[in-house]
């Protein structure tokens, strides 16, 4: 089932991963495409970075989400600044994951959400970046 493609190790999707990197560019289906994301962020597929990008985009939540998740995966640093449209976003997962995905960019993830902070009047963006930079260390 798709909704299982996430779970397979790095060896046994090898084989697939054309398939995945097919499946997350042309499926029509929300849970096809979230199972590969899923799949390529346990992966840590760099090939996927600009499917993933182009997925933060996306009308549904989950699939924002999941892509910033994936994308801290690969600690992807030029991702930040896509990634970080996201904590404005409507939906508090997607809120919660981009902020996540780019505090585990290290120092530069932390600078980016530092300035961020700094720039938005949006309060929910305020509150989920102060969740993570008040982690301790």
């Amino acid at each position: 089932a798709t909704t299982e493609i996430y779970t397979l190790s790095l060896h046994d999707a090898l084989p697939i991963f054309p398939v995945l990197i097919d499946l997350l560019g042309k499926s029509k289906n929300d849970e096809e495409t979230i199972s590969a994301i899923k799949a390529l962020g346990n992966l840590e597929a760099e090939e996927s970075i600009p499917l993933l990008l182009n997925h933060l985009n996306s009308k549904h939540p989950v699939i924002r989400a999941q892509s910033a998740k994936a994308l801290g995966t690969l600690n992807y640093e030029s991702a930040a600044k896509p990634i970080s449209r996201l904590l404005e976003d409507k939906d508090w997962w997607c809120r919660f994951h981009a902020a996540s995905s780019i505090y585990q960019m290290g120092e530069a993830g932390k600078k980016c959400l530092q300035n961020f902070f700094k720039s938005t009047k949006d309060p929910y963006a305020k509150g989920i970046i102060t969740q993570f930079l008040s982690k301790p260390q």
